[in-house]
């Protein structure tokens, strides 16, 4: 009997620490739900997780795919998750 198919993905999510979300008054940075441009992709993408402090995870605007950052001085926010879902940020 086949084994049952798994889905691929290039992130190991078991093993990591989820880094808490900036505090208010702390220096932006990207956090899960802004749009960003990650420069070493050179493309736009969603942040769709913070991983062990040191991998953010990303997708694209449109369509489907993961991949990741291991540095977050390298995205730079387009569109914070407030905005882009038309909430008003906690301030």
């Amino acid at each position: 009997m086949p084994e049952p198919r798994r889905q691929a993905s290039p992130v190991d999510r078991e093993p990591t620490r989820r880094l808490p979300a900036p505090l208010p008054g702390e220096a932006p940075r990207a956090w899960v739900g802004d749009l960003v441009h990650d420069e070493d992709a050179a493309e736009p993408g969603i942040v769709t997780d913070v991983l062990d402090e040191t991998i953010w995870v990303l997708r694209p605007e449109f369509g489907s795919g993961l991949w990741t950052c291991a540095d977050p001085g390298r995205l730079t926010v387009i569109t914070p998750r407030a905005e882009r879902v038309g909430k008003p940020p906690v301030a």
